[in-house]
């Protein structure tokens, strides 16, 4: 297989660079979700990664070098750019109410040292994968608060004419596990549990069921499941929120397209954003009657991605991945107006058949 193939030319190649560049900026690029550990697979990633960047199967310690500081001087750049946009008092750090304003309650996590501010060193070291997990006792808290706000007459369930705003509505009903019209604490429970997880792949015979929040690990774990699980042919996606890294996600689902495997939703089946496109993937796509896909805009600090001229670079990458998926832009396009960052639109049977999002449908 030539991914396969590759995946043996990049190790090569890998193997005479790393003998003379710095082993920590070696180490740093092939931990992709800095979580401090590095696996085989992940290391494949990152080398794979490397080789469609720069377009060589093989690669020089000159070409290596200059990727790995290419890397390195990009994420600054973007990182002070971020900071240059938050920082309203123009001290070179961000308060953590300033840094809310872009990553929401996840500003806490940054702080590293407790000193009310963010560094831009302390930037470059956040975890943001790991941040989104949370406890069970905030979990419990979150739904407490919830269901007091919202369980107008107490009976422990929710239901759209409780709701003050249809959005509200809109926002919650993916949590309606059974689909009855009415979500319990135990189903808002269930659903943050399921949904609070990176992204992981239970094989079931041919089928691996993918759970969980898609982050800078997810490409690894793809290519574990296609490498060790060869008798895998298609990913049914289960509750699939979203991505906590967008370049990651269009990477794994790449690869779910080069070997050829197939997507499914079941009729339980809630994706959302990064997992609605991951879902696109597939070579052949499914969609059981009851599945949810939900779709939003992209955005950064102060603005959306409907904001941003439709000639704007920022929109390549995913205009790139719907070409190579064989969805059409207007697909992407309706996406950035559908709901903003913060909302989500829950997709039609009609909408499903416009832009082409299955190949079959049941």
């Amino acid at each position: 297989m030539k991914l396969v193939r590759d995946l043996l030319l990049a190790s090569l190649a890998f193997g005479f660079a790393a003998q003379t560049v710095a082993a920590d900026d070696v180490l740093k690029f092939l931990d992709g979700d800095r979580d401090g550990t590095i696996s085989a697979y992940e290391a494949m990633d990152q080398l794979l990664r490397l080789q469609k960047e720069t377009g060589k199967k093989q690669l020089s310690i000159a070409d290596f070098k200059k990727h790995l500081a290419n890397l390195k001087a990009d994420e600054e750049v973007e990182l002070k750019e971020m900071m240059a946009s938050l920082d309203a008092n123009g001290n070179g750090k961000l308060t953590v109410k300033e840094l809310k304003k872009a990553v929401g309650d996840l500003a806490r996590g940054v702080d590293r040292n407790g000193d009310k501010t963010v560094s831009l060193q302390e930037l470059q070291a956040f975890d943001l994968a790991n941040a989104i997990v949370v406890s069970d006792s905030e979990i419990r808290d979150e739904v407490a608060y919830i269901m007091e706000a919202l369980d107008e007459n107490g009976n422990g369930a929710l239901t759209k004419q409780e709701m003050p705003e249809a959005e509200i509505w809109d926002d919650l009903k993916d949590k309606d596990l059974n689909r009855d019209g009415s979500i319990t604490r135990k189903e808002l429970i269930t659903a943050a549990k399921q949904d609070n997880k990176l992204a992981e792949f239970d094989v079931q015979g041919s089928t691996a069921v993918m759970t969980g929040t898609i982050s800078a690990s997810t490409p690894a774990r793809v290519l574990e499941l296609v490498i060790e699980h060869p008798e895998v042919t298609t990913i049914l996606l289960g509750r699939v929120p979203g991505s906590v890294d967008d370049e990651a996600n269009l990477r794994a689902a790449s690869y779910v397209r080069q070997f050829g495997l197939n997507t499914k939703l079941a009729s339980n089946s809630v994706v959302a954003s990064g997992g609605t496109d991951f879902f696109l993937a597939g070579v052949e796509r499914s969609v059981s009657p009851g599945a949810m896909a939900g779709v939003h805009s992209w955005g950064g600090p102060g603005y959306e991605g409907k904001d941003v001229p439709r000639d704007d670079e920022q929109h390549q990458p995913y205009l790139e991945y719907y070409r190579e998926m064989g969805i059409p832009a207007k697909f992407y396009w309706f996406t950035l107006e559908a709901a903003p960052v913060e909302g989500v639109h829950w997709m039609t049977s009609a909408e499903f058949k416009k832009y082409k999002f299955a190949t079959s449908q049941k």
